[in-house]
Protein backbone atom coordinates (compact mmCIF):
# COMPACT_ATOMS: atom_id res chain seq x y z
CA UNK A 1 0.00 0.00 0.00
CA UNK A 2 0.73 3.74 0.34
CA UNK A 3 3.37 4.68 2.61
CA UNK A 4 4.73 7.90 3.13
CA UNK A 5 8.08 7.05 3.93
CA UNK A 6 8.63 5.11 1.64
CA UNK A 7 7.59 8.56 -0.47
CA UNK A 8 10.12 10.13 1.62
CA UNK A 9 13.34 8.11 0.84
CA UNK A 10 12.60 7.91 -2.59
CA UNK A 11 12.51 11.52 -2.33
CA UNK A 12 16.20 11.17 -0.72
CA UNK A 13 17.40 8.47 -3.82
CA UNK A 14 16.57 11.64 -5.81
CA UNK A 15 17.75 14.23 -4.43
CA UNK A 16 21.35 12.74 -4.57
CA UNK A 17 21.14 10.38 -7.87
CA UNK A 18 23.91 7.66 -7.90
CA UNK A 19 24.44 8.38 -4.05
CA UNK A 20 24.28 5.57 -1.76
CA UNK A 21 22.40 4.79 1.10
CA UNK A 22 21.91 3.16 4.09
CA UNK A 23 18.42 2.45 5.74
CA UNK A 24 17.02 0.99 9.25
CA UNK A 25 14.14 0.11 10.69
CA UNK A 26 13.08 -2.16 13.35
CA UNK A 27 10.39 -4.46 10.98
CA UNK A 28 11.70 -6.73 9.20
CA UNK A 29 8.61 -6.95 6.82
CA UNK A 30 8.91 -3.27 6.46
CA UNK A 31 12.41 -3.54 5.22
CA UNK A 32 11.58 -5.90 2.95
CA UNK A 33 8.52 -4.23 1.83
CA UNK A 34 10.66 -0.78 1.06
CA UNK A 35 13.16 -3.27 -0.49
CA UNK A 36 10.34 -5.05 -3.15
CA UNK A 37 9.14 -1.38 -4.18
CA UNK A 38 12.54 -0.29 -4.55
CA UNK A 39 13.50 -3.15 -6.58
CA UNK A 40 10.52 -2.06 -8.73
CA UNK A 41 11.41 1.34 -9.37
CA UNK A 42 15.05 -0.28 -10.60
CA UNK A 43 17.46 0.24 -7.64
CA UNK A 44 20.11 -2.69 -6.50
CA UNK A 45 19.48 -3.39 -3.36
CA UNK A 46 20.64 -5.55 -0.36
CA UNK A 47 19.74 -6.69 2.81
CA UNK A 48 21.37 -7.25 6.40
CA UNK A 49 18.15 -8.93 8.57
CA UNK A 50 17.69 -11.54 10.23
CA UNK A 51 16.30 -13.71 7.64
CA UNK A 52 19.42 -14.00 6.10
CA UNK A 53 22.38 -16.40 6.98
CA UNK A 54 25.94 -14.32 7.89
CA UNK A 55 27.36 -15.62 5.04
CA UNK A 56 24.27 -13.82 2.68
CA UNK A 57 24.27 -10.58 4.74
CA UNK A 58 28.20 -10.53 4.61
CA UNK A 59 28.08 -10.82 0.56
CA UNK A 60 25.75 -7.66 0.74
CA UNK A 61 27.85 -6.12 2.41
CA UNK A 62 30.76 -6.46 0.37
CA UNK A 63 28.07 -5.43 -2.61
CA UNK A 64 27.38 -2.66 -1.29
CA UNK A 65 30.78 -1.50 0.05
CA UNK A 66 32.32 -2.44 -4.00
CA UNK A 67 29.45 0.22 -5.46
CA UNK A 68 27.16 -3.20 -6.83
CA UNK A 69 24.33 -2.16 -4.77
CA UNK A 70 22.70 1.78 -4.85
CA UNK A 71 20.88 0.70 -1.12
CA UNK A 72 21.43 -1.79 1.47
CA UNK A 73 17.89 -2.12 3.84
CA UNK A 74 18.78 -3.87 7.09
CA UNK A 75 16.96 -4.55 10.45
CA UNK A 76 18.19 -2.76 13.96
CA UNK A 77 18.03 -6.17 15.65
CA UNK A 78 20.58 -7.45 12.80
CA UNK A 79 22.51 -5.09 11.56
CA UNK A 80 22.90 -2.06 14.29
CA UNK A 81 26.22 -3.97 15.24
CA UNK A 82 29.85 -4.87 14.15
CA UNK A 83 29.26 -4.39 10.54
CA UNK A 84 30.73 -1.04 8.44
CA UNK A 85 28.61 0.57 5.37
CA UNK A 86 31.63 3.55 5.28
CA UNK A 87 30.37 3.79 1.02
CA UNK A 88 27.40 5.72 2.33
CA UNK A 89 27.42 9.05 4.20
CA UNK A 90 23.76 9.22 4.81
CA UNK A 91 21.66 6.64 6.78
CA UNK A 92 17.60 6.68 7.47
CA UNK A 93 16.34 5.38 10.16
CA UNK A 94 12.41 4.39 8.70
CA UNK A 95 11.49 3.38 12.08
CA UNK A 96 13.34 3.75 15.54
CA UNK A 97 14.43 1.11 18.03
CA UNK A 98 12.77 1.53 21.67
CA UNK A 99 17.04 1.35 22.11
CA UNK A 100 18.45 4.76 22.09
CA UNK A 101 21.61 3.00 21.88
CA UNK A 102 20.89 0.91 19.12
CA UNK A 103 19.65 4.14 17.17
CA UNK A 104 23.31 5.60 17.90
CA UNK A 105 24.76 1.74 16.91
CA UNK A 106 22.80 1.82 13.89
CA UNK A 107 24.22 5.62 12.79
CA UNK A 108 27.52 4.63 13.83
CA UNK A 109 27.50 1.87 10.56
CA UNK A 110 28.77 4.52 8.25
CA UNK A 111 30.39 6.89 11.21
CA UNK A 112 33.21 4.60 11.03
CA UNK A 113 37.37 5.21 10.81
CA UNK A 114 37.41 4.86 6.77
CA UNK A 115 35.19 7.09 6.44
CA UNK A 116 35.76 10.26 4.24
CA UNK A 117 32.78 12.23 3.73
CA UNK A 118 30.20 13.80 7.21
CA UNK A 119 27.86 11.29 7.95
CA UNK A 120 23.77 12.65 7.46
CA UNK A 121 21.83 10.90 9.92
CA UNK A 122 18.16 11.10 8.63
CA UNK A 123 14.77 10.40 11.10
CA UNK A 124 11.77 9.69 9.86
CA UNK A 125 8.78 10.71 11.72
CA UNK A 126 5.56 10.70 10.76
CA UNK A 127 2.70 12.71 12.93
CA UNK A 128 0.38 10.97 15.28
CA UNK A 129 3.06 8.28 15.75
CA UNK A 130 4.59 5.68 18.38
CA UNK A 131 7.86 6.76 16.79
CA UNK A 132 7.06 10.55 16.95
CA UNK A 133 6.75 9.94 20.67
CA UNK A 134 9.23 7.58 21.22
CA UNK A 135 11.88 10.15 19.77
CA UNK A 136 10.77 13.69 21.34
CA UNK A 137 11.17 11.15 25.43
CA UNK A 138 14.99 10.12 23.75
CA UNK A 139 15.46 13.97 23.21
CA UNK A 140 14.30 14.84 26.33
CA UNK A 141 16.22 12.67 28.58
CA UNK A 142 19.59 13.10 26.28
CA UNK A 143 19.07 16.85 26.48
CA UNK A 144 18.60 16.19 30.73
CA UNK A 145 21.75 13.60 30.64
CA UNK A 146 23.74 16.07 28.92
CA UNK A 147 23.09 18.86 31.58
CA UNK A 148 23.83 16.37 34.14
CA UNK A 149 27.06 15.74 32.66
CA UNK A 150 27.89 19.05 32.42
CA UNK A 151 26.92 19.82 35.90
CA UNK A 152 30.96 20.05 38.18
CA UNK A 153 28.43 19.25 41.02
CA UNK A 154 27.30 15.86 39.97
CA UNK A 155 30.87 14.80 38.54
CA UNK A 156 32.24 16.02 41.96
CA UNK A 157 30.18 13.40 43.71
CA UNK A 158 29.94 10.56 40.92
CA UNK A 159 33.91 10.30 41.44
CA UNK A 160 34.11 9.63 45.17
CA UNK A 161 30.63 7.76 45.09
CA UNK A 162 28.36 10.18 46.95
CA UNK A 163 24.87 10.58 46.13
CA UNK A 164 24.17 13.88 45.06
CA UNK A 165 20.85 16.04 44.29
CA UNK A 166 20.05 18.74 42.05
CA UNK A 167 19.92 22.16 43.01
CA UNK A 168 16.18 22.61 41.89
CA UNK A 169 14.43 19.49 43.30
Amino acid sequence: GPSNKLDAILDILDESPGDPLVVYAESRKFIEFLGFQLEKKGYTVGYVTGAQNARQRAASIDQFQDGQLDLILGTLGAGAEGITLTRANRIVLAQLSWSHATNIQAIDRIHRIGQTRGVHPIVLLSEGTIDLTRFLVDKDKEGRLQDLFRDPEWIKAAMVGEAWMPKDG
